[in-house]
């Protein structure tokens, strides 16, 4: 995942409407990290995308999100100890049947975008 690759991540209301085995990008707010015998499970909360700045600008959403993490997942602007609560994540993968996300990269935005409640305080 390169700069000149990224696209707004999905929102909240089109990861709904998402079928099952679409490759979907969500970006969340981690609340919770598990550990797995071959990697993580990321629990956390939706964060939509700003239309002012769909790259760096998110708004935080009460939607859960679950985002399974393998061992050899790669793990870009970050490392893995950067997985951890509160941090701002972007996972591409695919959409699994019960709403889970298999992640295929992640990218760690926690230093490079910001995250603000709803409704955005741009005003927009």
């Amino acid at each position: 995942m390169t700069a000149r690759d990224m696209q707004p991540t999905i929102s909240r209301q089109e990861l709904a409407a998402a079928r099952p085995g679409r490759q979907v990008q969500v970006t969340f707010e981690v609340l919770e990290v598990t550990a797995l015998s071959g990697g993580e499970l990321l629990d956390g909360l939706i964060a939509d995308p700003d239309p002012a700045d769909p790259l760096t600008r998110y708004r935080r959403t009460a939607v859960p999100v679950r985002v399974r993490r393998g061992r050899d997942t790669p793990i870009v602007m970050g490392k893995p100890a950067h997985l951890t609560a509160g941090a701002l994540l972007r996972a591409h993968g695919k959409l699994l049947p019960g709403g889970e996300i298999d992640a295929e990269i992640i990218a760690v935005l926690s230093r490079f975008a910001t995250l603000h409640d709803q409704p955005d305080p741009g005003g927009t």
